[in-house]
């Protein structure tokens, strides 16, 4: 990486910067938990299960990352699913079985508006919050 030596190159450095993470944020993001309880429930099985069922569907749009704790132990494995203009969505007790026919399932049920398994990424950031405050002396 070269040095910095101007505003004008900070600037260009800036919006390439931006636009780097604009082409990483398109299309439908995936994020599975990977932290130590979410494998230990079975998260790794839910990976390899969406990765396979994203190649046999083949979404090219839809990004598959793996993430860490999202603070929800007790419903792991956790998926967030994150669409472009949308609210992301965190699934909860995401195994194989759950996640075969994600593309099609998981889009349904955006689309309809339930929410059986799902919570928003607010509610999920307000129950962390309530949660912190408890444990605070």
């Amino acid at each position: 990486m070269n040095v910095i030596t101007s505003y004008t190159e900070l600037q260009q450095f800036q919006a390439s910067c931006a636009a780097e993470m604009e082409e990483l944020h398109k299309g439908t993001q995936i994020n599975v938990s990977l932290a130590t309880c979410s494998i230990a429930a079975g998260a790794r099985e839910t990976y390899a299960a969406l990765e396979d069922e994203l190649q046999q569907q083949g979404l090219i749009d839809v990004t598959l990352r793996s993430s860490g704790c999202m603070c929800f132990c007790y419903a792991e494995p956790t998926v967030e699913i994150v669409r472009p203009g949308d609210a992301p969505l965190i699934f909860g007790g995401v195994d194989e079985k759950k996640s075969s026919p994600s593309g099609a399932d998981l889009r349904q049920t955006r689309r309809s508006g339930r929410r059986d398994s799902a919570v928003t990424k607010p509610q999920a950031d307000a129950y962390r919050h309530r949660q912190l405050r408890r444990n605070q002396p």
